[in-house]
C-alpha cells in the first residue's frame, strides 16, 4: 500500500514491512514472489529483496535506470526482469542492466509477461507488444494507451486492463476493446483476476466487477 509499505498476513497474525525496517520506502507499488521463496519488493524508491526477514535494496547504483519500480518478473530462462518508470532491467548476475527498447517501447514499464508459447509481452503507459532477440515490437493498437495488468487464457488470448480505455482482448494479435459503454462498470480497470468459474474481477476506480468471459466472447 501507500504510504504504509507491506502488509503481511499470516493466518491471525499481521505484521508490517515499513521503511523502519529497511523497505526502500512506505510507497509499495509491486510484489513477487521468486522461485526460492524470497520476495521482492518495488517502491518508489527502489527494490527490495527480503530473504529470512532481512532486506536488501538496490536503486539507480546498482544499474536501475529509475529508483520508482512498476513491475518485477523472473522469467523461464531464470532472468530476473524489472519494470520501472524510466524503462527497463534485467539482473546480469552482479548487477542490474538497462534493455533499451527503442521505439514504441513503453517508457513506464508496467507489464512484463512470459506467455504459454514462451513469448515474451512489455507494456506500460505508453506501448505494448513482443520482445524477442534484444528487439521490441510494438502493437500501434496501444499506443499512448495506460496498461495496468495481463492475464491469459489457456487458448492463449490475453486480456489486458488499462486505465481510462477499459479491457482489452487479444488474440491472435486481433484487438477488441470493452468499455463501459460495452457494460463495464468503469472505463478504469487497475487489475483482473480469473475465479476458474467463468468470470473476471476487475478493480476499478468504482469498486469490483464482476463480468462473465462468455459475455465478452459473445
Amino acid at each position: 500500500t501507500a504510504p504504509d509499505g507491506v502488509t503481511i498476513l499470516d493466518g491471525g497474525s499481521t505484521t508490517y514491512l515499513t521503511p523502519s525496517d529497511g523497505l526502500s520506502s512506505g510507497r509499495a507499488k509491486a510484489i513477487m514472489e521468486d522461485r526460492d521463496g524470497s520476495m521482492w519488493i518495488g517502491t518508489i524508491d527502489g527494490l527490495n529483496h527480503l530473504v529470512g526477514g532481512r532486506i536488501t535494496s538496490f536503486d539507480m547504483d546498482d544499474g536501475l535506470p529509475d529508483p520508482a519500480v512498476s513491475s518485477i518478473y523472473r522469467d523461464r530462462a531464470g532472468t530476473l526482469w524489472v519494470g520501472t518508470a524510466n524503462g527497463l532491467a534485467r539482473w546480469n548476475g552482479s548487477r542490474f542492466e538497462a534493455v533499451p527498447l527503442g521505439d514504441g517501447g513503453p517508457e513506464n514499464v508496467r507489464i512484463l509477461f512470459e506467455d504459454r508459447r514462451g513469448v515474451f509481452w512489455i507494456g506500460g503507459a505508453d506501448g505494448f507488444g513482443t520482445f524477442a532477440d534484444g528487439a521490441f515490437a510494438p502493437m500501434p493498437e496501444f499506443h499512448d494507451i495506460h496498461l495496468q495488468s495481463v492475464h491469459q487464457d489457456p487458448d492463449g488470448t490475453l486480456w489486458i486492463t488499462s486505465w481510462n480505455d477499459g479491457l482489452y482482448r487479444v488474440r491472435d494479435r486481433k484487438v477488441v476493446r470493452f468499455r463501459s459503454t460495452d457494460g463495464l462498470n468503469d472505463d478504469v480497470a487497475w487489475s483482473i483476476l480469473d475465479d476458474g468459474e467463468g468470470f473476471f474481477w476487475l478493480g476499478s476506480n468504482r469498486g469490483i466487477t464482476r463480468v462473465s468471459r462468455r459475455e465478452l466472447n459473445e
